[in-house]
């Protein structure tokens, strides 16, 4: 665990001396400072992290994640993969659809509306409501939530471990603060140290590029990458990072018993498992506080009316259902601290 931190305080620096960086510091500082004293705290993690080839990167190996959060009741840190689903704005996409039919019924137009046309096009009545609704909430929610982005795997670990320390600190938790994982990390990246400085390119020969050899060109055009494990800091924020926040992990993959092991090993407070197809309509909260906490195994359908969560209004989102669970759990967790 010391190499790990070791290796964030060498990425740390790496990042320090930039505008994002300090920018980064002084809104989380702020936004802490002014929402600790009325408000339980958030830190919601979306999107999924970056592993560039190149340190001058033209392109990228991707995780794909569509995590997102409906804010309920607390001040909430949005940490987020750059250029990715946001709260709000994701309420004014089209509901479902690929093609450009979909998006010329959303937004009301037909084979004779053209872009030269003098007469102002109108919004669709549904979509003009579903736009005023997102603006009103906004404008009701907006002092109560900072967002702020990454890319990289090791941009969102030095971030996170920041954010972790916030959290941290004392009088934070007497209101209470949650880490929600949401977000979707890499399992293996290039360390900066073995990365190649420019553009990587093709051969006619065998061509290492890269330091220790990490990246070999062969002359069939073909490349060959060797990528390290990305460390695991889950037991770090846990243990040391932010030891009085309750933390939610996620777990792609619906193996209960592996995600029972996960959150004994690490020692998360609860783990949400769904699977990526069935992602918007069933989940399973699994969790370790006790009797207090009820069931600690609870099967969320939006389907179904028979839940293992009761909800007595019908949800239009899973994460409605999640999230009011969620802070349920999480009032048990500070009961238990008392």
């Amino acid at each position: 665990m010391d190499s790990v931190e070791t290796w964030l305080d060498g990425e740390t620096s790496e990042f320090s001396s930039s505008t994002d960086w300090l920018d980064f510091i002084r809104l989380t500082q702020d936004f802490i400072k002014r929402c600790r004293s009325g408000f339980r705290i958030a830190c919601v993690t979306s999107g999924g992290t970056t592993v560039p080839l190149e340190k001058n990167t033209v392109r990228f190996i991707d995780n794909f994640s569509a995590e997102y959060f409906l804010y309920q009741g607390y001040a909430v840190i949005f940490f987020f993969r750059r250029n990715s689903m946001i709260p709000f704005t994701n309420r004014c996409c089209p509901p479902g659809g690929s093609c450009s039919s979909t998006l010329d019924s959303w937004f009301d137009l037909n084979a004779t509306a053209q872009s030269t046309s003098s007469e102002p096009l109108k919004l669709n009545p549904t979509f003009a409501h579903r736009i005023a609704e997102v603006v009103r909430n906004y404008a009701k929610l907006r002092d109560r939530l900072l967002l702020v982005d990454f890319t990289t795997v090791e941009e969102y670990l030095v971030k996170l471990r920041w954010i972790c320390r916030l959290l941290s600190q004392e009088d934070v938790c007497q209101n209470g603060s949650l880490l929600y994982l949401a977000a979707a990390v890499s399992d293996f990246f290039v360390p900066r140290e073995v990365m190649p400085q420019h553009k990587l390119h093709a051969s006619s020969e065998v061509e290492e590029q890269g330091a220790n050899g990490s990246f070999k060109c062969e002359p069939d055009g073909s490349l060959t990458i060797h990528l390290a494990p990305v460390p695991k800091v889950l037991g770090l924020i846990v243990s040391k990072w932010a030891p009085r926040t309750m933390v939610v992990s996620f777990k792609a993959k619906v193996v209960l018993e592996r995600a029972k092991s996960a959150m004994k090993r690490y020692g998360t407070h609860a783990v949400i498992a769904n699977l990526l197809h069935t992602r918007k309509h069933e989940a399973w909260i699994i969790h370790n506080l006790g009797e207090i906490g009820g069931k600690d195994l609870q099967h969320i359908t939006l389907t179904s009316s028979q839940s293992a969560y009761q909800s007595s209004n019908p949800a239009t989102d899973i994460e409605e259902v999640l999230i009011q669970r969620i802070s349920d759990l999480h009032s048990y967790f500070l009961e238990q601290r008392k």
